[in-house]
C-alpha cells in the first residue's frame, strides 16, 4: 500500500510539472504572443507588428498570402 501512494505522489508531482511546462504556461502561450504583437488588434499582423516574432518576421513574405503586407 505504501508503494501505491508513493507512485501515485510521483505521478501527481510528475503531471504538475508537465502542465506548468505545457503550452499556455506564461511566456510558452503563441497566441498570447500573437495578440501581444498585433498591436491594432485586426487579428492580422503587418509587416512591423511581425517584427516581434522573429521567426515570423523572417518568413513574412511567405506567410503574406495576398501578398499586401
Amino acid at each position: 500500500m505504501r508503494y501505491a501512494l508513493l507512485l501515485c505522489a510521483l505521478g501527481l508531482a510528475g503531471s504538475a510539472t508537465l502542465a506548468a511546462a505545457a503550452p499556455g504556461a506564461e511566456g510558452h502561450d503563441p497566441m498570447a504572443r500573437f495578440k501581444a504583437a498585433d498591436t491594432n488588434g485586426d487579428g492580422m499582423l503587418s509587416r512591423d507588428e511581425a517584427k516581434a516574432l522573429p521567426k515570423i518576421a523572417k518568413r513574412f513574405d511567405e506567410i503574406d498570402a495576398n501578398h499586401d503586407g
